[in-house]
C-alpha cells in the first residue's frame, strides 16, 4: 500500500493517480533526454548503393512507360470518333 503525497489516503501499490484527489503518485511521462538515449546505440545511417546509370534507366523507363500509355489511350479515343 501506498500513500498519496497529496492528501496521504491509503492507495493501492498499482495506482497512477490518487483516487481521492487526483494527484500524479509516478510520472506518467518519459523524460526526453531517456527517449533520446535508445538513438545513441543505433547504428549510423548508410545510403544505399546505387549508381546514376541505375537511377536514369529507372527514370527513362518510368517515361517511356507513360508516353507509351498515354498514345495508347489517344489512340483509342480517337479510333472511337474522338472526344465526344
Amino acid at each position: 500500500m501506498e500513500t498519496c503525497p497529496d492528501c496521504n489516503r491509503q492507495l493501492e501499490a498499482s495506482w497512477k493517480f490518487c483516487i481521492h484527489c487526483g494527484a500524479a503518485l509516478r510520472s506518467t511521462h518519459t523524460p526526453m533526454s531517456a527517449a533520446l538515449a535508445g538513438q545513441a546505440d543505433a547504428p549510423p545511417m548508410v545510403p544505399l548503393g546505387g549508381n546514376r546509370y541505375s537511377q536514369a534507366l529507372i527514370v527513362g523507363g518510368a517515361a517511356i512507360l507513360c508516353l507509351g500509355v498515354t498514345l495508347l489511350i489517344l489512340t483509342l479515343v480517337l479510333l472511337r470518333g474522338g472526344f465526344a
